[in-house]
């Protein structure tokens, strides 16, 4: 099992590669589950995804037309820097579980 990274978000806040966030106050969280089942934390007043920082903190690597994180195995609990990638809309559907809701 590799070692759990870290990695400072702005001056204080840090990410782990396993998707834990320790916020300003010392506190660790795996943040909340939102209406869209992912996780998200509130960093001085704004709301991120856990995935989104990891992927971020972590430089995982990005083409141009990749604009989205994607959870390798589908679980959206699941916010582990080896579980992240990059990808389009088309790389995305093709790993749904879920299928997608009518617009």
């Amino acid at each position: 099992m590799p070692p759990i990274r870290k990695r400072k978000i702005g001056s204080t806040p840090q990410v782990s590669s396993k998707g834990r966030v320790k916020n300003t106050f010392g506190k660790i969280t795996y943040g909340c589950k939102h209406q869209d089942e992912y996780k998200r934390v509130k960093i001085r007043g704004k709301v991120y995804g856990v995935h989104c920082l990891v992927a971020v903190c972590f430089n995982l690597p990005r083409r141009s037309d990749q604009c989205t994180v994607d959870h390798w195995n589908g679980d959206r609990d699941d916010n582990d820097v080896e579980n992240l990638r990059y990808a389009n809309e088309v790389e995305q559907s093709k790993n749904r579980t879920i299928p997608a809701k009518p617009a």
